[in-house]
């Protein structure tokens, strides 16, 4: 029972940390001038064992590995907190960049992972960008997680 307990309250724990992060991240989101981690939540809701919690069962986070304008690589994790429900199937990622105004501009499509995330944490096959856009000065990389091409989650990275 003692240990039930400890352990609700961990889950706790890391969910408030996990949303604290989340709503940082959606109002200050990191500038990509070196690179920038950004996480999204997916997929339906759940209550967190031995709480009243609801919280998305998925998150994707993206790594923009870049300097200013120029991006060398993209890379991608998910997983889901109740494995099967919200599974991501041939995951792949798709970047695309906007200017300041928000102007799309070009985009980038990824290599297609086979087999679907089964586990907490999953990779996406990353994608190799080596590519400036100096028209996206002061603009963004959107990233999205597809699940058989289609979008699960989507991230967003400012670039300097």
């Amino acid at each position: 029972m003692h240990v039930k307990k400890v352990a609700s309250g961990i889950v706790v724990v890391l969910v408030l940390i996990l949303g604290l992060n989340l709503g940082q991240a959606a109002l200050d989101p990191p500038l990509a001038h070196a690179s920038s981690t950004v996480c999204a939540t997916y997929g339906n809701k759940i209550t967190i064992p031995g709480t009243d919690i609801k919280a998305p069962n998925g998150q994707f986070c993206s790594t923009v590995d870049g300097n200013g304008t120029y991006i060398y690589s993209v890379w991608g994790t998910f997983g889901t907190f109740v494995p099967v429900l919200n599974q991501v199937c041939s995951p792949s990622m798709k970047i695309e960049i906007y200017d300041k105004d928000g102007t799309y501009i070009t985009s980038r499509q990824g290599p297609t992972g086979s087999g679907c995330g089964r586990l907490a944490v999953n990779t996406v096959p990353p994608v190799r960008v080596y590519w400036d856009f100096p028209a996206a000065k002061g603009g963004f990389a959107r990233v999205m997680l597809q699940g058989y091409g289609k979008t699960v989650a989507t991230t967003e990275h400012h670039l300097q």
